[in-house]
């Protein structure tokens, strides 16, 4: 999903790993969300991949994750 939605591909999956980070669900979700993902917008998906998978997104999360506990 990481790789797919910089590329601007709309993309379905099940609440495995880190999806469920950015894309909650579950199985009768992902079948009912197929269907709606062929009109999405590339440039949408492309943009959501820069505001939550880019590096700098990851390493906001992480720092603001571990600063509590490293102080």
């Amino acid at each position: 999903m990481a790789e797919a939605l910089p590329c601007g591909t709309p993309v379905c999956g099940f609440a495995r790993g880190a999806l469920p980070e950015i894309m909650p669900g579950d199985s009768a979700a992902l079948a009912e969300a197929v269907q709606p993902t062929v009109g999405l917008s590339r440039v949408d998906a492309w943009r959501h991949a820069e505001a939550f998978c880019s590096i700098d997104a990851m390493t906001r999360s992480y720092e603001s994750f571990y600063r509590p506990v490293s102080a």
